[in-house]
């Protein structure tokens, strides 16, 4: 049973992020429309500490709309409130929920025509669904609704110490690889990007973002 005060402190943070009224009906069948939805959005994916916040950040400071990690938000608001990382990473189901959640909320408040980057884009949620081998019946109508023009994927860094991620090495090439396996399975085109200093990897995506304009 997943702990009650987790919960209730995740239904509260989905409640003060959410512009809709009816948020708790987030994963039923018709909160979202059939069809899918084609966006103008692009999607930055790859391990944990692979670098896209900071990437994020930098081509934020150029002028590129973006959408920070709705993961990265739910951990950290857990931890302000002062959950430990055990309870909040011990509950997976729930904290995978609460993510997807955090994220639908970002993507329906954005224009779908409006050229936007997100550091994690819903099929990185079901990345996680599957490498936690978490439940997914009643939601797997979701992970595929957004559509986005491309995913940049970046290859990963040294593993950092960091709360929000606590994760092995095994840990992080297992999830790069699902997240790398789910975007190809979904059928996107993944443009890799390499290990380069940070001004060549957002010269890369930018010079593409550019192209594609």
């Amino acid at each position: 049973m997943e702990p009650i005060r987790l919960q209730i402190f995740f239904d509260e943070l989905i409640t003060k992020v959410s512009s809709e009224r009816n948020f708790s009906k987030l994963f039923s069948i018709g909160f979202l429309p059939r069809q899918q939805i084609q966006t103008n959005w692009y999607a930055l994916t790859g391990p944990p500490c692979s670098g896209k916040t900071t990437v994020l950040n930098e081509l934020e400071k150029i002028g590129f709309p973006v959408i920070a990690e709705r993961g990265r938000f739910v951990v950290e608001s857990a931890l302000e409130a002062g959950f430990t990382t055990r309870e909040i990473f011990d509950s997976q189901q729930l904290l995978q929920e609460t993510i997807l959640k955090a994220k639908i909320i970002a993507h329906l408040d954005n224009p779908k025509e409006r050229l936007t980057i997100l550091e994690d884009g819903i099929p990185e949620s079901l990345a996680y669904f599957r490498s936690e081998k978490l439940d997914i019946s009643g939601i797997n109508h979701i992970f595929d609704r957004f559509r986005y023009r491309k995913i940049f994927y970046l290859d990963a860094l040294p593993l950092l110490n960091d709360p929000a991620r606590p994760h092995s090495q095994e840990k992080v090439d297992r999830l790069g690889e699902i997240k790398r396996l789910v975007h190809i399975e979904m059928g996107y085109e993944v443009v890799f990007i390499p290990v380069f200093p940070v001004g060549e990897r957002v010269a890369m995506i930018r010079n593409m973002l550019l192209s594609n304009a």
